[in-house]
């Protein structure tokens, strides 16, 4: 799936979604310092699936999603932008040999 992101604007072609990350969105390793947000980011403090404790930074974007803008936290680990549980909620994700599909879940589902 691909992400448009609002601020700092930026498309982003290829996004993984990991239904195992409680988290809204992992940007790769040197992603705030290429988009100067050194400022306004934060170091943090984040579990990671080998139930390590890491120290990351962190930052607040806004994210186009399903036609509205969303503030979510994007946290730096690794080298791939990945979605995570916290955008899911309310969506049907649908598997294919070549493609996963994400869609808002119709109301009254």
């Amino acid at each position: 799936m691909d992400v448009d992101l609002l601020d700092p604007a930026e498309h982003v072609p290829r996004v993984l979604v990991d239904t195992g990350f409680s988290g809204a969105l992992v940007i790769p390793v040197g992603t705030v310092n290429r988009w100067q947000r050194l400022e306004s980011a934060a170091w943090l403090t984040v579990g990671i699936a080998s139930d390590e404790v890491q120290a990351t930074l962190g930052l607040t974007v806004v994210v186009h999603w399903f036609g509205a803008p969303r503030r979510v936290l994007a946290v730096e680990l690794g080298s791939e932008f990945i979605v995570g549980t916290e955008l899911l909620v309310d969506t049907s994700i649908t598997l294919t040999s070549d493609a996963v599909t994400v869609r808002p879940t119709p109301t009254g589902s």
